[in-house]
């Protein structure tokens, strides 16, 4: 998908998790387009 003028995998990229601009807070990761936290 492409997001602001770059490409980017929205199942993985914390800056754009899901769909573009959705950040994940800080400590989590996107996984499978949603954003996780370790416990």
């Amino acid at each position: 998908m492409c997001c602001g003028g770059g490409c980017v995998n929205v199942f993985y990229d914390p800056n754009n998790c899901g769909f573009c601009g959705n950040r994940c807070k800080p400590g989590g990761f996107c996984r499978y387009g949603m954003c996780d936290y370790a416990s």
